[in-house]
């Protein structure tokens, strides 16, 4: 089977482009992270001495210093060198599952030349941490299905879902009361005779701030505050669908928030632009906060499910996929997801015992 890995490539003139090594982007993190060339030298897998004569060389292949040295105080990145650090980031968390779609896109075509293999299932599932875990573990095994991934908005995924262009769909609900506008958008697209919901994780959802949360960030009448810059889900996510309720219950008009325009496409995305200081908050899970080293403010529970035709379940690769949901590996490598849960992950139960239908 062929696996297809695609990544992006910097250019910043013709100096930097000749020299171009992506390393450079993992030592200016571990300086942020650490304050320290003798903390973050093992980190990236080098010597004190490499460390520093790296980041001089591209201090001046770009004519500007990426980071200095404090008496007593450690090392720390210069603003240019926080700049380019937080530059990198934005670009692999917007890019990155966009590129993911397009290489699984390219596997199933090339794939599709040689005689069948390994059994493979489409999922289109709104953006999460725990998909790519998942994918990355049936990978492993070497009769394993094969996991073709897209990350779409959750309203996309059940419209495609319905369409039969995939064989499961992901999408994710508060775990308590759902307004009639977000009830009424989802019961558009399901069908309680013919599909079944596949418990997959529990996840904490919230006001990703900036470290200390500088702005007094705690709520949804916070977010209309003058000086608070907000950054968006797209149209059709579960996540802005989720918000747009509770500014709906708070009575919070869109128009007054700062940057509600301003849409990114996953969590890690809204992250990163927070961490970069293009913006004070915006609504995502726990776990992309931590990456980035934010605060968190939690708001909401929520249910993440994968769905599909109750047919399908009879399918081994789908047999397969649940057993893998419900392995000790699998729910030991979710608990290291902060504001995860997948006790319940591989639990097969009925639409209408989540959805109010009658």
């Amino acid at each position: 089977m062929i696996q297809v890995k695609l990544s992006c490539r910097w250019s910043l003139g013709s100096a930097f482009t000749q020299h171009y090594d992506p390393q450079i982007f993992n030592v200016l993190e571990a300086i942020h992270r650490t304050g320290s060339l003798n903390k973050a030298a093992p980190i990236v897998g080098l010597s004190y001495r490499h460390l520093w004569n790296l980041v001089g060389k591209w201090s001046d292949l770009l004519g500007h210093p990426l980071a200095v040295l404090e008496r007593g105080r450690g090392t720390r990145l210069t603003p240019f060198g926080e700049k380019l650090l937080w530059a990198d980031q934005r670009v692999k968390a917007r890019l990155g599952p966009q590129l993911e779609n397009l290489a699984s896109e390219l596997e199933q075509e090339l794939n599709e030349t040689f005689p069948a293999g390994r059994a493979a299932l489409r999922l289109y599932a709104s953006h999460d941490l725990a998909l790519a875990e998942l994918r990355e573990m049936l990978n492993r095994v070497p009769k394993g299905p094969r996991l073709e991934l897209q990350f779409r908005g959750s309203l996309d995924c059940l419209a495609s879902l319905a369409r039969s262009q995939c064989d499961l769909a992901g999408f994710h609900i508060p775990e308590h009361a759902i307004s009639k506008n977000m009830l009424l958008r989802y019961r558009k697209l399901l069908k309680p005779r013919s599909q079944k919901l596949i418990e997959f994780v529990g996840r904490q959802q919230g006001l990703i701030v900036a470290s200390g949360n500088p702005k007094q960030i705690y709520n949804m009448i916070d977010l209309a505050k003058r000086d608070v810059r907000f950054v968006n889900r797209q149209q059709g996510s579960g996540t802005r669908l989720l918000l747009d309720m509770l500014l709906d219950q708070a009575g919070i008009e869109q128009g007054k928030i700062q940057g509600f325009q301003h849409e990114e496409f996953t969590h890690a995305a809204v992250a990163a632009t927070i961490a970069s200081g293009k913006a004070d908050a915006g609504m995502g899970i726990e776990a992309a906060a931590k990456q980035f080293d934010l605060d968190f403010v939690p708001i909401a529970s929520e249910r993440y499910f994968l769905i599909t035709h109750q047919k399908n379940l009879l399918k081994p690769a789908v047999k397969q996929l649940i057993s893998a949901m419900q392995s000790s590996e699998f729910k030991s490598v979710i608990a290291r997801l902060p504001g995860y849960d997948a006790s319940r992950a591989g639990g097969i139960t009925s639409i209408r015992k989540v959805f109010p239908w009658d």
